[in-house]
C-alpha cells in the first residue's frame, strides 16, 4: 500500500515537472539578434526600471516641492471638527453650507471638511455610539424600542 502511495506521488511529481518545463520553454523568446531571452527576466528588468524612474522623478520632485501641510490645518482644527460631530451628536451630517463655513473657520478645503466627516463617522462618532448603545444595554435599556415608547408618550 505504501509502495503504491509514493509511486503514485513520484508520478503527479514527475507530471508537474513537465508541465513546469513546458511552461518554461513557451516562455522563451528569440530575440531578433538570435539572442534567447526568458521573457519572465524581461518583464521583471522593465519593472525594475520603470521603479527606477518613478523614484528618481518622486525625489527631484521632492526637493522641488515646499514640505507637506496638514489638510486640515492644525490640530485645533481637528478640535473644532470633533466639537462640531458632539454638538450633532444625533446627526453628525453637515450640510454643504456647514462644510463651507468650518472649511472658512478653519482654513481648509470643503473636500478635506468632508472626508474628515467620512473618516470621523467610521473612527470616532461609531464607536461612542456603540459604547453607549453597550453601557445601556448593561443597564437593561432595550435601545431599539425606546425612541417608539417616546413618540408614543
Amino acid at each position: 500500500m505504501r509502495d503504491d502511495a509514493l509511486a503514485a506521488y513520484e508520478r503527479r511529481l514527475d507530471d508537474v515537472e513537465r508541465r513546469f518545463e513546458t511552461l518554461r520553454a513557451k516562455m522563451e523568446l528569440t530575440l531578433p539578434s538570435g539572442i534567447t531571452k526568458c521573457a519572465r527576466s524581461g518583464i521583471r528588468a522593465a519593472f525594475a526600471s520603470a521603479r527606477l524612474r518613478a523614484e528618481k522623478a518622486r525625489a527631484v520632485a521632492s526637493r522641488d516641492a515646499e514640505p507637506r501641510r496638514r489638510r486640515l490645518g492644525s490640530k485645533e482644527g481637528q478640535r473644532v471638527l470633533r466639537s462640531w460631530i458632539l454638538a450633532h451628536f444625533d446627526h453628525p451630517f453637515p450640510t454643504r453650507e456647514e462644510k463651507r463655513r468650518l472649511a472658512r473657520e478653519i482654513g481648509s478645503s470643503e473636500f478635506a471638511i468632508g472626508n474628515f466627516f467620512i473618516n470621523a463617522r467610521a473612527r470616532f462618532h461609531k464607536p461612542l455610539v456603540m459604547a453607549l448603545a453597550d453601557e445601556l444595554e448593561r443597564e437593561g435599556v432595550d435601545v431599539l424600542n425606546a425612541r417608539d415608547e417616546e413618540r408614543v408618550r
